[in-house]
């Protein structure tokens, strides 16, 4: 499959290339880019000229991986029918412990998750008229509080937006690197011609890295995935007041 066969064509990244990781994303936090993951045990597979695993080989282990984590890192961008957002959400996979900090249509915000209590931090541009409250650690009311968005989501959605499925094919293999490390690339078109490509690290046991979707005009997103069993407990602000006090 794929050899010489689809032409994939999309909008806001060429899936002929590995598009940019979100790096963008990653100011949000003011810390770099993480590093590249290293191949467990230091150890890539031996894979002879060109000869890459289908993804439908591997699959199976890139998702038992994934939800096996304790802890993992989401950036991503996204464009198209909904606002703009670039997004960082990072914590424990059982979602009791989480950061998101989020940027859409201009406007910053951080949540963070700790012990059932959810704190919220907005620039001006979120709070518009009640710029009292930009820049200041709030705790959310308990009803509707929980966040949009958490590590587990976004674990469960891009496994199932990119995952083998009736319709799908592979189009197109490759062994490249991903942050200096050695990964495999799949591009796949599903039934519905909408093209996707999944990074995962080239190891014995690989990890999901990064996926691009493109959904036709405008519509399209960047997802990476970090950190995995690495994230460190956030912690609750200093001098949060209940918001509307």
């Amino acid at each position: 499959m794929g050899e010489g066969g689809i032409e994939v064509t999309t909008t806001g990244w060429d899936a002929t290339e590995v598009p940019a990781a979100p790096d963008d994303a990653m100011t949000l936090t003011g810390e770099p880019a993480p590093p590249a993951p290293e191949p467990e045990d230091g150890e890539a597979p031996d894979v002879p000229d060109g000869e890459v695993p289908s993804v439908e080989k591997i699959w199976p282990t890139v998702v038992e991986r994934a939800r096996s984590a304790s802890s993992v890192t989401s950036s991503s961008v996204e464009a198209g029918t909904y606002e703009p957002r670039t997004q960082i959400i990072t914590g424990q996979t059982d979602d009791s412990n989480v950061e998101q900090r989020s940027l859409v249509n201009g406007k910053a915000s951080t949540e963070r998750l700790v012990d059932g209590v959810t704190y919220l931090k907005g620039d001006v541009a979120y709070w518009d008229s009640a710029i009292e409250l930009a820049d200041r650690w709030l705790i959310k009311p308990d009803e509707g509080s929980p966040l949009l968005f958490t590590p587990s989501q976004e674990i469960e959605d891009l496994l199932a937006w990119v995952g083998p499925a009736e319709g799908t094919e592979m189009v197109r293999a490759e062994l490249t690197t991903f942050r200096g490390a050695p990964a495999y690339c799949y591009t796949l078109v599903t039934a519905d011609d909408d093209p996707r490509q999944v990074w995962v690290s080239a190891e014995k046991e690989p990890r999901l890295l990064m996926v691009a979707i493109d959904q036709g005009g405008d519509e399209w997103g960047v997802y990476t995935l970090t950190d995995w069993d690495r994230v460190e407990p956030v912690i609750a602000p200093e001098g949060a007041v209940p918001l509307g006090q």
